[in-house]
């Protein structure tokens, strides 16, 4: 795959580069962030690094790409543009790092293929047809393409919508909390609104993630087993 052996020839210079860019103040921490995507305390700490360490990082950089190889080709759509790459590559490393199924990455090649003919589609229309999400994601590909929080909308905005859509996706290891994409989409699944009272939610953080089957009594953390509530609601549920 070309794209992916420009970035391995790259990738023998890596410690030159990475003592180029950790004095680089854009560069901001991100737990959401691979380290070897070089968010700045890892730049930091490696500004000297060995080549032990280097070796190790490398590794971990040459795993990501491995993952990418199942879901992408030289002739992807997805691929074609530059902005298009920094999301998709982050998107493909959370997903092998967190989530777990069968057919995982069948399941998002399925997927990436299918959002970008929707937001092609979804950009021919009248703008007030036009999907408010999608608008936003299409604007945020035009524009600031390379900052991290736009980066980072993207990402998360992609993992909610295809989690949302394949619920049996578990997470690999089954930590109480739901993490913030299963958050956004249960809140999507849940219509935007509490799934007790019927309150509307303007945005993932007006509600909360709850275990319909309870964390307690072996109840998964996984989007069959959520769904959003209201504050008020998940504070009632919770007192019983």
């Amino acid at each position: 795959m070309n794209w992916i052996k420009k970035v391995l020839k790259a990738g023998q210079n890596i410690k030159e580069r990475i003592k180029e860019r950790a004095s680089r103040e854009e560069l901001k921490s991100s737990k959401w962030m691979p380290s070897c995507c070089g968010s700045a305390p890892v730049l930091k700490e490696n500004k000297g690094i060995p080549e032990s360490k280097e070796k190790k990082l490398w590794k971990q950089v040459n795993g990501t790409l491995n993952q990418a190889c199942h879901l992408f080709n030289d002739k992807d759509t997805l691929l074609k543009a530059q902005a298009m790459i920094p999301a998709a590559f982050i998107f493909t490393y959370i997903l092998n790092r967190d989530y777990a199924h069968e057919h995982l990455n069948t399941k998002a090649q399925g997927f990436l293929n299918d959002f970008e003919k929707e937001r092609l589609q979804d950009r021919t229309l009248p703008e007030e047809d036009r999907d408010p999400f999608l608008t936003e994601y299409n604007l945020k590909i035009q524009q600031a393409t390379n900052d991290l929080g736009n980066i980072q909308w993207r990402v998360e905005y992609l993992l909610g919508q295809f989690l949302g859509l394949n619920p049996a996706i578990k997470t690999k290891d089954q930590k109480r909390l739901f993490s913030q994409e299963m958050k956004r989409a249960l809140w999507i699944l849940g219509d935007r609104k509490c799934q007790v009272c019927g309150k509307k939610l303007n945005n993932p953080s007006d509600g909360e993630a709850d275990h319909k089957e309870a964390h307690k009594s072996g109840g998964q953390t996984s989007i069959g087993n959520g769904q959003i509530l209201c504050q008020t609601c998940n504070r009632k549920k919770g007192s019983k």
